[in-house]
């Protein structure tokens, strides 16, 4: 990992960057933003390769219908489990903006959503975990999008608590390093995608990583 942990730094930072910009319009938010999504969930796999590039910051767009369509497919899956805590946050921001309800009775009236969505959370992170090889199948193995889905759920289903718990720990070092600082974020979130892309890799069947003696970013080969 310490040779790919500059490559990583520049990968996180200039994928950030660019997500952030295309958030400023509508088509860059909910067309464009998916895909760089999409390179984060192989950024790790090529972490694990040795060969982290920028180009793969841009891989997605190669698979422009198919990780869209995984993308939403998921997007929607999460938001239906999170719909009974969604649903009355809702209604409780609108009573509140309407007058209907004091500041007091909506704290404690999201109260209840507010517990509810911790055991939501875990079954979405469950989700990921089941869905976690849909996008490095797409832009891997030039899959569709529902039969990446269904692949990923098929073969993650064996090492699904394993997968769970590594899925945890990257997603807890990464929420670590926002807590601290920016540094924080730019050591971090590389080292969660290094535990992801092992993983990924071991479930694609690449046994062990090979040896790279520099550091540096090096470009990708079709």
């Amino acid at each position: 990992f310490k040779d790919q942990v500059g490559p990583g730094v520049i990968f996180v930072l200039v994928g950030m960057l660019v997500a952030l910009l295309l958030t400023f319009t509508i088509i860059g938010y909910f067309l464009l933003v998916p895909h760089i999504m999409a390179a984060f969930s192989v950024g790790g796999l090529y972490m694990f390769r040795r060969k982290l590039a920028l180009d793969v910051l841009f891989k997605g767009f190669s698979f422009f219908g198919s990780v869209l369509g995984a993308y939403y497919v998921t997007f929607m899956i999460n938001m239906l489990i999170q719909s009974p805590v969604l649903v009355p946050q809702v209604i409780g921001y609108v009573a509140l903006i309407r007058g209907e309800i004091s500041m007091v009775e909506f704290n404690q009236y999201m109260m209840i959503p507010g517990l509810l969505s911790w055991p939501l959370n875990a079954v979405n992170l469950w989700i990921g975990t089941r869905f976690m090889l849909a996008m490095p199948l797409i832009l891997e193995r030039n899959y569709g999008a529902i039969d990446s889905l269904k692949a990923s759920w098929r073969q993650t289903r064996p090492f699904q608590w394993w997968l769970l718990l590594l899925m945890f720990l990257s997603t807890l070092i990464g929420s670590l390093g926002v807590i601290a600082c920016i540094v924080g974020i730019l050591i971090s979130l590389p080292l969660g995608m290094a535990i992801h892309g092992a993983a990924i890799a071991q479930l694609l069947g690449e046994d062990s990583a090979p040896t790279q003696k520099s550091g540096d970013i090096t470009p990708t080969t079709e």
